[in-house]
């Protein structure tokens, strides 16, 4: 997705960290995003580029094609009016149902799946015993199935990781240790070590949560980052906070391809649940997952071409006339003792590679008694003849005035911008003496990306 698609004007003040939600994505597709803040008129340099392969896209279950249904999982209308859901067990007894995606995908840097829940009608004693998002490297690939009842229906699937949605306190006659409740999340780790079961031996792992089975909507969020610089990586859990600040209700500290033994740093991922001699509806409503398209372990370093900024000298600005505004001096010039401005030629600033470039201007005015008119001031691009006039701000004049404006394009290694200035103000006017304004007249040409 290009820069210009993204939402412009998004007040973050106050937050440290804010959720884009693009809604117009497809599967089997890499979309790559930057982002850079505006305080007034001023922006920051765009962000490093962060791209994500969306692998998984349901907004509901009417198409499951991709799906590999076990046991009894099945997909399910629940009325005439409600889109069918991914149904994993029936509310009756003894059930076992799992979905999987019907190809591995990368989960071993940066994942992220977010998906709406429903369980109900409970059954005898609450209902029972709750689902889990699974992540295994079990050699029966997309048939993979586990272990109703107590075993939610992940218990014996090798090399594999199960964060569970659990739903019934079980006895410890059943999983080995007593559940820490009716209603928690658990991140259960099999790996390499054996088959998952549904122990609950390290408190680190589990939580207790509001009710699950209460027969409501409810939205899981599951985030994996690998380990960077010598720190673990980490597996977080989010439940009903989807927004501007998430917050997790559980956090693992856990490497998923070496814990997996992965190869690839692939693995299955879908869902598993199971009923017992109590029991209850386990519904997935939607379903979304999205992976690293690139590697974020080595950010790329800052741009290092263009100039930043160039200063101009004092000068007339004729009515009617299309002035390109020159400079005389060249400051913070990322690449010394390689110009990309030169006196010879004050009003361009020059490219020097390839690449995407940002580019503005601004000039202050001579203050002057009160003036009607426009004035237009354009970014425009060239390299022999021009190519296209980029940006144009149209500004009453008063007295001093202040003008800012930019534009991002690609430029080819050798083509240049200048800051053309047009007015209609019945007669002409001036910059600024330099003596009167350090930074009169301002241009800059910045490399952002290849």
């Amino acid at each position: 997705i290009s820069w210009s698609e993204l939402p412009p004007l998004i007040d973050i003040a106050g937050t440290t960290s804010y959720s884009y939600l693009d809604e117009q994505v497809q599967p089997n597709t890499e979309y790559c995003y930057r982002a850079r803040i505006q305080v007034e008129s001023n922006y920051s340099p765009y962000s490093n580029e962060v791209c994500v392969k969306v692998a998984i896209r349901y907004p509901n279950f009417a198409i499951t094609s991709g799906l590999q249904l076990v046991g009894s999982a099945q997909v399910y209308t629940p009325s005439l009016d409600s889109p069918p859901v991914l149904r994993l067990t029936q509310p009756i007894m003894a059930q076992a149902g799992a979905a999987w995606y019907h190809k591995p995908l990368t989960v071993s840097d940066h994942f992220e799946t977010v998906f709406d829940f429903r369980l109900s009608p409970p059954g005898r004693n609450g209902g029972a015993d709750g689902f889990a998002f699974v992540i295994h490297n079990d050699p029966r690939g997309s048939l993979t199935s586990g272990n109703g009842g107590c075993g939610v229906g992940y218990q014996s699937i090798e090399n594999g990781l199960a964060i569970e949605f659990d739903t019934f306190q079980n006895p410890p006659y059943c999983e080995y240790v007593t559940d820490p409740s009716s209603s928690h999340v658990g991140v259960q780790i099999g790996g390499t070590q054996g088959p998952l079961s549904p122990r609950h031996e390290d408190p680190h792992r589990y939580t207790n949560t509001i009710k699950l089975a209460d027969g409501n909507v409810h939205t899981a969020k599951i985030s994996y980052e690998a380990g960077r610089d010598g720190q673990p990586g980490q597996l977080k859990v989010y439940l009903d906070q989807i927004g501007i600040q998430d917050t997790p209700i559980l956090t693992v500290d856990i490497d998923i391809s070496e814990t997996l033994g992965l190869s690839g740093g692939t693995a299955w991922v879908g869902f598993t649940a199971g009923t017992g001699t109590t029991f209850e509806a386990h519904d997935i409503l939607n379903w979304y997952m999205a992976y690293d398209g690139t590697s974020t372990s080595t950010p790329p370093p800052p741009p290092t071409i263009g100039c930043r900024v160039a200063k101009g000298a004092s000068q007339a600005l004729g009515n009617g006339q299309v002035t390109a505004l020159a400079f005389d001096t060249q400051i913070n010039d990322t690449t010394p003792g390689d110009n990309c401005w030169t006196p010879a030629e004050p009003s361009r600033l020059y490219a020097r590679e390839s690449g995407y470039y940002l580019a503005g201007g601004a000039v202050t005015l001579k203050s002057a008694n009160s003036r009607s008119g426009r004035l237009i001031v354009i970014v425009r691009r060239g390299g022999g003849g021009w190519i296209q006039a980029q940006t144009a701000h149209m500004h009453a004049v008063d007295d001093s005035i202040y003008s800012v404006m930019g534009g991002m394009f690609h430029m080819n290694a050798g083509e240049y911008i200048e800051i053309v200035v047009y007015h209609m103000l019945g007669d002409g006017i001036q910059t600024y003496q330099s003596g009167g304004c350090e930074h009169c007249i301002n241009g800059w040409l910045m490399k952002i990306g290849d």
